[in-house]
């Protein structure tokens, strides 16, 4: 598991539902940061989510459920999956 860089978000994060997992050194954006959440009540509903600027669709997220049964290629969301589990 990577090492948070920081103990609060670095991004704008709109989102009151969201929980905050720590902040990165992103493994997909060379030189960037990635805050990391997660959202949703429950395992079906809860997506991952790698926060990369204050821009509003700078991000990626995934559902959480598809992370258990087919893996992701987006480290950083593999990072936050794994807070998570």
């Amino acid at each position: 598991m990577s090492q948070s860089i920081q103990t609060h978000p670095v991004h704008i994060h709109d989102c009151d539902s969201c929980t905050y997992l720590g902040t990165i050194r992103s493994q997909d954006r060379e030189g960037e940061v990635a805050d990391l959440y997660t959202c949703g009540n429950n395992w079906q509903s809860q997506t991952v989510i790698a926060r990369y600027s204050d821009h509003g669709p700078d991000y990626s997220s995934v559902p959480l459920f598809m992370l258990q049964t087919n893996g992701y290629p987006l480290k950083d969301i593999m990072e936050a999956y794994n807070r998570v589990k």
